[in-house]
C-alpha cells in the first residue's frame, strides 16, 4: 500500500485494491495483510498476471 500511496497520492490508511476472481466476483483488498496474503498465494499460483483497480476509501 505504500507503493500505491506514493503512486497515487492516496493516503495510506485508505488504499485499497480490487480485481475480477474466476468466478467473476470482485475482491477488495483493503489491508496489508490482506495484500501481503494474495501476493503469496498469487505468486504460487502460477498465474501470469492480474489487473487491479485502485481505490481512495475515503
Amino acid at each position: 500500500s505504500a507503493r500505491i500511496h506514493t503512486l497515487f497520492g492516496i493516503p495510506i490508511e485508505t488504499v485499497a485494491v480490487s480485481y475480477i476472481d474466476a468466478d467473476n466476483d470482485e475482491v477488495t483488498l483493503s489491508s496489508e495483510e490482506e495484500l501481503r496474503d494474495y501476493y503469496q498465494a498469487f505468486s504460487d499460483s502460477g498465474e501470469d498476471g492480474i489487473k487491479f483497480l485502485v481505490h481512495d476509501l475515503s
